[in-house]
């Protein structure tokens, strides 16, 4: 009988799913540089990059509390603005919101899981950080938050890309 050749993804479908026991893959192709490139990765910074994620978005409110509080000042008597104020204030405090599942769970996976799991948790946590810095630049919120014209020393998304591209030049392979 001839046997597939399979692919860690197809392996570990049958292993985890199917309960079927394989004997170890051999690498695929590349895997070995890459793999070896983010397990060099400090985990004390990738440890650190998760405990900061959370820390980071948490502040996010606090943070815009101030443009809050002057456009609600700028423009309660405004009768135009009255009405969509509240719409406004709403958007700001769910910025936080916008960045859906946080790559802690790949990066506890990285951390602590079977090594064998660690360089496809480095690769979605990486790509996660990846779409969450696109995401400042194209979401029209985010990217005109920083230096806005109201208060032009916000800085939120200044510190969380900081954040997002550490995570990726930490695990990027």
């Amino acid at each position: 009988m001839t046997q597939i050749p399979l692919n860690r993804t197809q392996r570990e479908f049958l292993v985890r799913y199917l309960g079927v026991d394989l004997p170890e893959a051999p690498p695929e192709p590349g895997d070995e540089e890459a793999h070896a490139a983010v397990l060099a990765a400090s985990l004390s910074d990738i440890a650190a990059a998760r405990a900061n994620w959370s820390t980071l978005l948490a502040a996010v409110p606090g943070q815009l509390k101030p443009l809050c509080d002057d456009l609600s000042a700028s423009y309660i008597d405004v009768h135009t603005a009255r009405e969509a104020l509240p719409a406004a204030i709403k958007t700001l405090n769910n910025v936080p919101d916008l960045f859906g599942p946080a790559p802690d769970s790949e990066l506890n996976t990285f951390l602590s899981g079977p090594p064998e799991d660690r360089l496809n948790a480095a690769r979605v946590a990486a790509a996660t950080a990846r779409n969450y810095l696109a995401m400042c630049d194209s979401n029209p919120v985010l990217s005109a938050l920083d230096g806005n014209e109201f208060l032009d020393d916000v800085t939120v998304v200044a510190g969380l890309r900081a954040h997002l591209g550490n995570v990726v030049s930490l695990l990027d392979a």
